[in-house]
């Protein structure tokens, strides 16, 4: 986890409330991006959705059996509770190191080629991360969770539950076999993204 405990909440852009203010007949999606912009300096580019929205969207995909996540889930879209938990990602030190808006390269997706190795990193009932080894040497890490455990973390199960900070990637299950498949589709796809590559450890 990053952020920086000892900044408070600046600013939070809404995508969506420019969209209604150009057009006011328009009503805020269930889902949009949204900028956190800390007293410091340091902005955060976030992907939300509602927890409905993702109920939507998993039962669109359930064929596929995957859908890339969003960065988080919240129950309410009004500005008040956004600013609140944006005040708790701040306080908690949840503000991912991956959100934080940088000047970057433009990132090349790696070569095709395909899984040689997936294994789940601590399998637990919850979110975990998953290891993708490639044919070429690579590797990359990224978390995982179930449809299931995901809306048994919202609202709708959980009274008063305000959001959940997501994994890289949301899955119809968590069997082996399963995970191997959707391995293969990413690379497949040229889907791996960036942050998820391990950096290799330097030989002394």
């Amino acid at each position: 986890m990053g952020g920086n405990t000892g900044a408070k909440l600046a600013r939070l852009g809404i995508e969506y409330e420019l969209c209604c203010d150009e057009n006011p007949e328009d009503k805020p999606e269930e889902y949009f991006n949204t900028a956190i912009v800390l007293t410091d300096g340091a902005k955060y580019a976030l992907n939300v959705w509602t927890y409905d929205f993702a109920w939507t969207t998993w039962l669109e995909n359930e064929e596929q059996g995957f859908t890339h996540g969003p960065d988080l889930l919240v129950s309410s879209i009004t500005r008040p509770d956004l600013e609140r938990t944006a005040r708790m990602l701040i306080a908690t030190g949840a503000l991912r190191e991956t959100w934080r808006v940088h000047r970057r390269r433009k990132w090349q997706a790696p070569p095709r080629s395909s899984a040689s190795r997936v294994f789940a990193m601590k399998r637990r009932a919850g979110m975990f991360p998953m290891r993708i080894e490639l044919t070429t040497g690579e590797a990359y890490v990224l978390s995982v969770c179930s449809y299931a455990y995901a809306w048994s973390q919202g609202p709708g199960v959980r009274p008063g539950a305000s959001f959940m900070v997501c994994p890289d990637v949301f899955v119809a299950s968590t069997e082996q076999a399963d995970l191997e498949r959707l391995a293969n589709e990413l690379v497949a796809a040229q889907s791996l993204r960036k942050e998820w590559r391990v950096r290799p450890s330097r030989k002394s």
